[in-house]
């Protein structure tokens, strides 16, 4: 098996991150000492909506979409332990405190 790293590359891994849907996954990219998490659905804004980015509003933050709260937290709470920075699946890219 692959264990999350994409073949053919040195740096880039996939994740698991279930939640908004069953099978969803996040790129892991590190990049000098800086890693970059694409998190797709895992977070995301309507375009009307205030985009908070403090780790309290990401964690708790509904997704009325989401197939399972529960597993998205976790993915959140991943994602988080893992990013500097966050590029959401709509919405802008925000640095992890």
């Amino acid at each position: 098996m692959h264990e999350g790293k994409i073949p053919g590359t040195d740096d880039l891994y996939i994740r698991l991150t279930p939640g908004h849907t069953a099978d969803h996954a996040s790129l892991i990219v590190p990049l000098d000492e800086t890693v970059y998490v694409v998190a797709g659905d895992v977070f995301w804004w309507a375009a009307d909506e205030e985009q908070l980015t403090d780790r309290k509003s990401l964690l708790e933050k509904k997704d009325a979409l989401a197939v399972d709260q529960k597993a998205l937290r976790k993915s959140r709470e991943t994602i988080l332990g893992i990013a500097d920075f966050v590029i959401p699946g709509h919405g802008k890219t925000f640095k992890v405190e």
